[in-house]
């Protein structure tokens, strides 16, 4: 079994990435155009696209009525900062990401109003799915949702009747979590941990547990100074 780059997972330069989503829609894009980057382009601004239309959605619906969404979804469109995912080919693999937690977070709330909630529900435990095999930060995703479901209902948005379907869509998550890391750990013998990577690689290489969580909270306290 080879990670996302080719390289055989056991092998001391393997990252050990997972990405069997992503890995699908080259094979597809490659079957159906050829090896041609054109294509590849294409198809990557196209999901870029997606993604910043399912931002404006998502806007959409957590603020109804107000006239940001647009804006705020063109200004996420053109935005330097996305240039690498959109114009390197393997940035693939962020958009795909962000394009599964977004869509899990719109049915999410469209589960709300229709009759068969747990029909939408499912789909946004296929989505999680889909983010963590897409790229590994989306093991963030069953925790972005209770933070999400946690923001409405304290600020009034979710019915308290409403409660226990979340939470078992929270713990339905975090099964799919335990049963990605279990799947991680069958494919390669460990949970995390690159081989490749150097203190060349990553400054806080080597360092303890402390000092990484610590240089985290620091960089979160960083960017809510600069938001």
């Amino acid at each position: 079994i080879s990670d996302f780059w080719g390289v055989p997972m056991d092998a001391d330069h393997s990252t050990r990435s997972y990405r069997p989503v992503v890995g699908s829609t080259y094979f597809i894009t490659a079957k159906i155009f050829g090896f041609e980057p054109r294509p590849f382009h294409i198809t990557d601004i196209l999901i870029h696209a997606g993604v910043s239309v399912l931002l404006v959605l998502l806007i959409a619906a957590v603020i109804p009525g107000g006239r940001w969404a647009v804006p705020l979804g063109a200004l996420f469109a053109v935005h330097p900062v996305l240039s690498e995912a959109v114009c390197s080919v393997v940035g693939r693999a962020d958009m795909l990401c962000a394009a599964a937690i977004i869509a899990a977070l719109l049915l999410h709330m469209k589960a709300e109003k229709v009759a068969r909630p747990w029909l939408f529900e499912s789909l946004v435990l296929l989505m999680a799915a889909a983010a963590m095999l897409s790229k590994e930060y989306g093991v963030a995703a069953p925790f972005i949702l209770v933070a999400f479901d946690a923001a409405r209902f304290y600020s009034g948005r979710v019915e308290k009747d409403s409660l226990r379907r979340l939470i078992a869509v929270w713990v339905g998550g975090f099964i799919l979590l335990a049963a990605y890391m279990g799947l991680r750990y069958a494919l390669s013998g460990a949970i995390g941990g690159v081989p490749m990577i150097t203190a060349g690689d990553m400054p806080l290489f080597g360092e303890s547990l402390a000092v990484r969580w610590g240089t985290a909270a620091w960089l979160l306290v960083v960017s809510l100074r600069l938001v």
